[in-house]
């Protein structure tokens, strides 16, 4: 895996559950990748709005968060191969964005999830930021208020 961009995504989102950053990283990706005019039939655009949906969801806003949620199993269609390239198991993600859009609408509190990754992703990520793979998924710090309200702060 060359695209330490992409790993820092995944980093951000399973160790530092830094979902806003997630979303800054995901529009570098997708703006390197989508031609002009960018296209949202494109990988990254998937997995910054799945960033964003977890972002109001840990927040509170379900319903901000299902809004964007629901389009996803819809949306990945397109990207199936892309995602699948990224070392994405995307059998597994398709099954994981089912059912949170199924948890979503019935009010359910927020819990961490994880990008569910190939070993050779989880390795590229462990190799690029010296960190075990078992240390790999790390909990949301909802005591870091730049961490649960960072759009507030920029």
């Amino acid at each position: 895996m060359e695209n330490t961009v992409f790993l820092a995504f995944i980093y951000e989102f399973h160790v530092s559950r830094d979902y806003f950053e997630c979303h800054e990283i995901g529009e570098e990706l997708w703006g390197d990748t989508a031609g002009h005019p960018p296209s949202k039939d494109n990988c990254y655009v998937v997995l910054l709005q799945f960033a964003v949906a977890l972002y109001h969801w840990r927040r509170g806003n379900s319903l901000g968060a299902r809004s964007i949620m629901v389009d996803l199993p819809q949306n990945i269609i397109s990207v199936r191969t892309q995602i699948t390239a990224l070392g994405i198991d995307l059998v597994a993600f398709e099954q994981l964005l089912e059912s949170l859009c199924i948890k979503l609408s019935t009010g359910a509190a927020y819990y961490d999830v994880d990008i569910p990754m190939t070993p050779e992703l989880a390795q590229a990520c462990s190799k690029e930021f010296n960190i075990a793979i078992d240390n790999f998924s790390k909990p949301s710090d909802f005591a870091n208020e730049l961490l649960i309200d960072r759009h507030l702060y920029i």
